[in-house]
């Protein structure tokens, strides 16, 4: 009789939980653009200070279980991305990627702090279009959903 009771409890609970729209269990968010806390977390952790000039394109935050991410892609001038890039990024050679269907001409690579966090990222960068435009790919290691507003 007991575990009839807590059966019939479970099975309310888990109704209640899916219709309710709780996103508990959800892992992954599209990004609409860059907000000022997002700008401000992935300067602090990954030494990236989006210009301005930058012209967002798309993103995401992945946290699941595996190999937690934020992919940020944005179109940006390229004179201004160098000066976006603090000391700590260095050229990553043989290594390349696709964005947006474009082959990526250089990557770079940032070391995390060794805190338990362990925020690497990797930027992917295509050569520059006829205005003098680049697209780059952020892939940066363990984000915080805090960074969504």
């Amino acid at each position: 009789m007991i575990k009839k009771i807590v059966a019939i409890c479970l099975v309310i609970l888990s109704f209640s939980i899916v219709l309710s729209g709780c996103d508990f269990f959800t892992s992954y968010f599209e990004l609409d653009g860059i907000s000022d806390n997002m700008s401000e977390a992935i300067t602090e952790h990954y030494g990236l200070t989006i210009p301005q000039t930058a012209e967002f394109v798309r993103g995401h935050i992945d946290k699941g279980f595996r190999d937690p991410c934020i992919i940020v892609v944005f179109r940006v001038p390229q004179n201004d991305l160098r000066l976006a890039m603090d000391s700590e990024w260095i050229v990553e050679e043989y290594v390349s990627n696709t964005i947006d269907g474009v082959r990526s001409d250089q990557c770079y690579f940032r070391a995390g702090k060794q805190d338990k966090y362990q925020r690497h990222a990797q930027l992917f960068v295509t050569k520059a279009d006829e205005n003098g435009n680049v697209l780059v790919m952020l892939d940066g290691a363990n984000p915080s959903t805090n960074w969504i507003d």
